[in-house]
């Protein structure tokens, strides 16, 4: 599966949101680099980061695999 598409469910809720990838940084307090990152792949998602990402986006967290695939996120505490 490819990068882009991969987050394709989670560029739908930013647009349901009316949220850009700017926007959804600055609410969960992540620099926009970071953010850009990690929806291009060039990054892993932190665990806390992608809870903050569907709780800004009011998105159930037992949704967490449908919008971040597992090996897409890094589950090493504090990091």
């Amino acid at each position: 599966m490819e990068r882009k598409r991969r987050y394709r469910k989670l560029r739908v809720a930013l647009m349901e949101n009316e949220m850009t990838a700017k926007d959804l940084a600055e609410c969960i307090g992540m620099e926009r680099a970071n953010m850009i990152n990690r929806f291009n792949g060039r990054a892993p998602w932190k665990l806390i980061e992608a809870y903050k990402v569907l709780e800004a986006l009011r998105i159930p967290l037992d949704k967490l695999a449908e919008y971040f695939p597992e090996e897409d996120v890094s589950y090493v505490a504090g990091t």
